[in-house]
């Protein structure tokens, strides 16, 4: 069902409206839904960011402490983030974990956060997770970490998870589509 659409109309400081309608061009887009995707991730990534202490890092800072750690501390280190931080924030988004909030939060710090891209599918025989990323062997470890923290531990599901340098492949068992 597509949302209804509400025509309002705000006021904006010439600057600002230039920058907006220069970053429509360059995108190849228009104003209206670069505005849109601009409140969008502002509401939906955010604001609720801010309460959990998410904020910008560069991604050469976050590979270099990644090459300070040892694989088996990175994929400790995505465990514990499974339970510290992504079942807390999933249930503060969602009202709970489940599988289908997991992959609604997955698909929103991909879309969001610019640290991968994420993607799922599923038919009658299991789920396939993909997660992409250019952080490297440490950086794939610390997902799968997360993955079988989020999976495994915390929703109880069979979990397989492949990485390779530069990406995840999980497989669940048949679950509810997301």
């Amino acid at each position: 069902m597509m949302p209804k659409n509400v025509t309002r109309t705000v006021r904006l400081d010439d600057v600002l409206d230039r920058a907006i309608q220069e970053k429509a061009k360059e995108a190849n887009t228009s104003v209206n839904f670069l505005v849109n995707r601009l409140i969008r991730k502002y509401i939906d990534w955010d604001l609720p960011g801010e309460k959990f202490g998410i904020g910008p890092v560069s991604a050469s800072l976050v590979n270099r402490l990644f090459d300070e750690i040892d694989d088996k501390s990175a994929y400790d280190m995505g465990r514990s983030n499974a339970h510290d931080f992504f079942e807390p924030y999933a249930t503060y988004l969602f009202g709970e974990l489940t599988f289908e909030t997991s992959i609604r939060l997955f698909r929103r710090a991909s879309d969001y956060g610019g640290r991968y891209t994420f993607d799922s599918n599923s038919d009658k025989r299991h789920h396939v997770l993909v997660l992409r990323h250019n952080g490297g062997q440490r950086v794939s470890k610390f997902y799968s970490g997360i993955f079988h923290g989020v999976y495994s531990e915390i929703l109880k599901l069979e979990t397989k998870v492949e990485c390779t340098k530069d990406h995840c492949v999980v497989r669940l068992p048949p679950v509810a589509s997301a």
